[in-house]
């Protein structure tokens, strides 16, 4: 959560090239938390960084593979997937059928999970490719899995303003309005529903006052400046082995 301190800095600035990016004191992950207790929140920020990095280690090992074969646009027999990565088509059809959000065409060929084929609110521009994503914190990560750069484009869901972000594999490096936030709810990536319970809840922010609004709705989730929220993510991804420790 942001305190309202955060509102104030970031009306400092309007800049769709900069990011704006407030303190670290200014993040809590409890609305009843001592915001005058400095400590007290850079403990809880601290909280919050481990449980992104701990839903980045919830990643199944043949979620980059699955990201490459879908992103080439074509649905994706299991088949393929199972010789990309090693692992027996039982087990990663019996994940993916356990998750009531994965999309499938007519034929059971996968077309995707996070990164899909099937229209969202998240465009994911790769490569001259439209894809979408199930959900905003899936655009800012998935360039790092895939090592492509992506154009994301979505709408801020309080206000609807467009969104635009670029994301290389290793930054973010446009975020316009300049002030977008991601929402996120932690610690879910275990769920037996992914899609419910975490990804349709992960949207985009056009500045702090909107993203507030979600906050007092969500007390347990967190709202981030994108930059701060993918590199955080970023350290889990190299953390758990997805991506190269480069």
């Amino acid at each position: 959560m942001f305190c309202s301190r955060c509102v104030r800095c970031c009306r400092q600035k309007n800049s769709t090239t900069h990011f704006v990016r407030p303190s670290q004191a200014c993040y809590s992950l409890s609305l009843n938390s001592p915001m005058s207790q400095k400590s007290s929140v850079s403990l809880e920020y601290e909280q919050l960084k481990n449980q992104l990095l701990a839903d980045m280690m919830a990643i199944p090992a043949f979620v980059p593979a699955l990201l490459r074969l879908v992103s080439r646009g074509e649905p994706v027999p299991i088949a393929a997937l199972a010789t990309e990565v090693h692992i027996p088509i039982h087990d990663i059809e019996q994940w993916l059928r356990q998750q009531p959000g994965t999309d499938w065409d007519s034929q059971g060929r996968l077309l995707g999970f996070g990164l899909t084929q099937r229209p969202t609110n998240h465009r994911f521009v790769l490569d001259g490719r439209t894809l979408y994503t199930f959900c905003a914190a899936d655009a800012l990560i998935f360039p790092a899995l895939l090592g492509q750069t992506a154009n994301v484009e979505s709408r801020c869901a309080d206000s609807g303003q467009q969104v635009h972000v670029k994301v290389e594999p290793n930054a973010v490096v446009f975020a316009d309005p300049g002030q977008t936030m991601v929402s996120h709810i932690p610690g879910s990536l275990s769920s037996c529903d992914i899609r419910s319970t975490v990804c349709n809840h992960g949207v985009f922010y056009a500045s702090v006052e909107s993203a507030l609004h979600w906050q007092e709705r969500h007390p347990n989730g967190v709202v981030l400046p994108v930059e701060e929220f993918f590199n955080i993510c970023l350290a889990g991804l190299k953390k758990a082995g997805l991506i190269p420790f480069t």
